[in-house]
């Protein structure tokens, strides 16, 4: 009777201790999980966002988005278009897929591939009139995107490769 209850006791032990790992871990893919969907959707907003900094010919909506590097390559676009060449892009994000979402750094940093079609041409800042004609490009890109003061921020924006594609 007694070797029963002992024999009892232990498997009710390692049970117990085999469900709580089963727990912890289907949490840690759970927080996975979250994080990875909490990370699509801050890239996607970043591309509905560029679009409209791009069309207002100002970065100052992407601050909340980006980290301070990525901001200044995105302002300094604008400005030479802007100043330069006296011209502003307009763009149409016709689709985005997002391809992988690969965590590293206990969740700190993140590199997220994607395959987007873009629509963009160049307009004369004064005139408004077409520059060249629209063109319409397939491009995949590599977001370098990293946790900064509780927040995920877009980082570095790597285009891999671009195809011209028909509309």
């Amino acid at each position: 009777m007694v070797l029963l209850a002992v024999v009892l006791f232990v498997g009710l032990a390692l049970a117990e201790d085999n469900v709580e790992k089963y727990l912890k871990a289907r949490e840690k893919r759970d927080q996975g999980v979250r994080v990875r969907e909490e990370i699509t959707l801050l890239v996607k907003k970043y591309n509905r966002t560029l679009v409209l900094a791009y069309d207002s010919n100002n970065p100052t909506a992407m601050t909340k988005l980006v980290t301070p590097d990525e901001l200044r390559r995105i302002d300094t676009y604008i400005v030479y278009n802007h100043y330069e060449r006296v011209q502003a892009l307009k763009t149409d994000l016709l689709d985005i897929q997002i391809k992988s979402v690969k965590l590293a750094k206990k969740n700190k940093r993140a590199k997220v591939r994607t395959s987007e079609k873009w629509t963009y041409w160049y307009v004369d800042r004064k005139t408004k009139k077409l520059v060249n004609p629209r063109k319409h490009v397939r491009y995949t890109v590599t977001y370098g995107v990293e946790k900064n003061g509780g927040s995920w921020r877009v980082g570095k924006v790597t285009v891999d490769s671009d195809k011209a594609v028909k509309p």
